[in-house]
């Protein structure tokens, strides 16, 4: 079977990514890493949302992410066309196994049959997979050989070197979403233990768990840039606390590295993924109790030099990995994809071919 054209341009790859929602999964799998790819010469790159799709076919590749209900699926099963663009199915999570634990109602959704089957037909069909994390990565082959990883990074314009702070209160930080609210509750009686609500404070951005953790603090908002959001990052001391199950073991330790890219030090659970990211002792603390939490907390708050210290490698550590550094990762994928996609679908299709009831091709969109 011939490749399908290529564009007008030949030195020239066009790439779409398309999102779910705005959420931070699209800053950091789409957004961020494809603004980073098209500043690369011979590479240019579109993000959308699946109600604004229009003209698919003037594309190389499309990234879809999180393919997952009847809508995206009447623009996925389209991917398999063999004149279509080449077809990536990004996802961030292990949407297979999502605990109850994490979020009742994304419970509820992805453990719908429907939801199940319309996830694994596009897995499937798709030319390949990039996801963010190895463990997650090797899960997803049960429906694709072909899965990438290509961890979560952030731009270097949003690195900014340690500011040492040794006046005033120590401000201990955590950021995240809905799913995190047993984890957040998990370190609640080391929290309690060195927050004094004067010289100790407590700061939460995105979810306000001020309830479960019962203690005083200040709350922010999550804002719709990223950029702003990481930016905003102004504390002494980062955790990620994190329960160690199925699910969270396919997660990324991408809040770790915002916290370093402000050269903010880490106490983290001591569980993949942190375990992966945070060099004990060195950029942080991995703490596998109650107590060992509550000692590296008084360690960081009682010592500005280690604070500043381990903010220090935190940071250099963050500036050895930003996207323009390993851009290049993402840009061989794609164009292993673009090139070799075609070949891949036609072995698809010849095995749909050998199935007694063959669906007819679908069309473009």
């Amino acid at each position: 079977m011939a490749k399908r054209k290529r564009n007008k341009r030949a030195d020239t790859y066009r790439v779409l990514g398309i999102s779910a929602d705005q959420s931070g999964v699209h800053w950091d799998r789409h957004r961020f890493p494809l603004e980073a790819l098209g500043n690369l010469r011979g590479w240019e790159c579109e993000t959308s949302q699946f109600f604004l799709l229009r003209n698919l076919d003037r594309f190389d590749l499309i990234s879809g992410m999180r393919i997952s209900t009847a809508e995206m699926w009447k623009v996925w099963r389209g991917m398999l066309h063999p004149l279509a663009p080449a077809s990536v199915y990004e996802v961030d999570d292990d949407l297979f196994n999502v605990d109850p634990s994490n979020d009742p109602a994304a419970y509820e959704f992805f453990h719908r049959p429907e939801t199940r089957e319309i996830m694994a037909n596009a897995l499937m069909i798709s030319d390949a997979v990039t996801t963010s994390s190895p463990v997650l990565a090797e899960r997803l082959r049960e429906y694709n050989p072909f899965v990438i990883c290509l961890p979560n990074r952030l731009p270097a314009n949003l690195l900014r070197a340690p500011v040492r702070r040794d006046g005033g209160p120590v401000v201990i930080g955590w950021a995240g979403g809905s799913s995190h609210r047993l984890d957040v509750a998990s370190v609640a009686e080391p929290l309690r233990q060195v927050i004094d609500g004067d010289a100790v404070r407590l700061k939460l951005y995105g979810m306000d768990y001020r309830d479960i953790l019962g203690v005083p603090g200040e709350f922010a908002k999550w804002t719709d840039s990223k950029p702003a959001y990481v930016r905003s990052l102004d504390f002494d001391i980062g955790i990620c606390p994190l329960i160690d199950n199925h699910f969270n073991r396919g997660k990324t330790a991408i809040k770790a590295r915002e916290y370093a890219s402000r050269g903010i030090p880490t106490v983290a659970s001591n569980v993949t993924p942190y375990k992966e990211e945070v060099q004990h002792g060195v950029t942080g603390f991995l703490a596998s109790t109650a107590e060992e939490w509550t000692y590296y907390l008084r360690l960081l708050i009682e010592d500005p030099d280690l604070r500043h210290r381990m903010g220090t490698a935190a940071y250099e550590h963050a500036k050895t990995q930003t996207l323009e550094r390993h851009i290049g990762d993402r840009a061989r994928a794609y164009e292993w994809v673009i090139e070799d996609g075609p070949a891949i679908r036609a072995q698809k299709l010849a095995e749909l071919a050998e199935l007694a009831h063959r669906p007819e091709l679908p069309s473009l969109v």
